[in-house]
């Protein structure tokens, strides 16, 4: 399985609490869960997937660059 996960983060600092990308993501958040369809599942699937008997099951995070700004060139291009 793979997903997205939602909230939009940052992994260093550069994304202030106060941005509008943030604000965006917690609305769109907030909705999705209000209609009961949240938009961040994606946390939860290692537990679902042993809770219905899967065995050995391993979680493994990526981040990567949604642009192709970074200046090392590996995140470029897989930014781009």
């Amino acid at each position: 399985m793979a997903d997205i996960c939602f909230p939009v983060q940052c992994d260093d600092e550069s994304m202030p609490k106060d941005s509008t990308l943030r604000n965006w993501a917690d609305l769109l958040l907030a909705g999705t869960i209000k209609i009961g369809r949240p938009i961040n599942s994606a946390k939860d699937y290692k537990q679902q997937l042993e809770k219905a008997g899967f065995t050995n099951v391993v979680e493994q995070k990526f981040i990567w660059p949604q642009n192709r700004w970074p200046r090392d060139s590996k995140m470029k291009e897989l930014g781009t």
